[in-house]
């Protein structure tokens, strides 16, 4: 949604002498601002992909948390648990105006160590014909969304890799995501942390 720096000004005004109105008014606005992104989601991605995916969702307590559109220019519908604490997140392609079914999709897995408020990055299981695609940094921004939306202070994990390529180019991946890569001992293994 557009403001004008004429309305925002007034608005600003506004906040300043009866700030009922004011709330009123931005309450208005974001209802109309929800409104107009979920009209644009429906446009990116057929509304009868989205329900069914969420039909199949709802009997597994997970539901749609976004829906992105990756490199391929594929629209992807982000889903996570219904839980009271984080859980997995997962991505669901919606190619073709269908999507493509509850198993094998880009996942991590992740455990919330409430005590710490930390998450915990379990398991990462990527689909292999699907490199390049973007999905690792989407499912990673809504990862970093769900921590802060849980207060959490850190996200960590430990990550192996068979191969030396494949170990530079996963601790590059996490690096240009925020990340701090720390090499253990251990050949082909490194813990990751990001403080929020």
């Amino acid at each position: 949604m557009f403001v004008t720096k004429k309305k925002y000004r007034s608005l600003e005004m506004m906040k300043e002498k009866d700030k009922s109105d004011y709330l009123g008014i931005m309450g208005e606005m974001r209802q109309e601002a929800k409104k107009d992104r979920v009209s644009l989601e429906a446009e990116r991605v057929g509304i009868d992909a989205i329900n069914q995916l969420n039909e199949d969702l709802d009997k597994k307590d997970y539901s749609i948390i976004g829906v992105e559109i990756n490199r391929f220019r594929v629209p992807v519908a982000v889903v996570s648990s219904r839980d009271h604490q984080p859980a997995n997140i997962m991505l669901y392609s919606l190619r073709n105006d269908t999507y493509q079914g509850i198993d094998n999709q880009p996942k991590l897995v992740i455990s919330f160590n409430a005590s710490d408020r930390e998450l915990v990055i379990e398991d990462v299981l990527p689909i292999e014909e699907e490199t390049k695609s973007g999905n690792g940094s989407i499912l990673v921004t809504y990862l970093i969304k769900e921590a802060r939306r849980y207060q959490c202070q850190m996200i960590k994990g430990t990550i192996k890799a068979t191969c030396k390529e494949e170990f530079e180019k996963i601790a590059e991946f996490y690096e240009k995501n925020g990340f701090s890569v720390v090499y253990g001992e251990k050949k082909g293994e490194f813990d990751i942390e990001l403080i929020l």
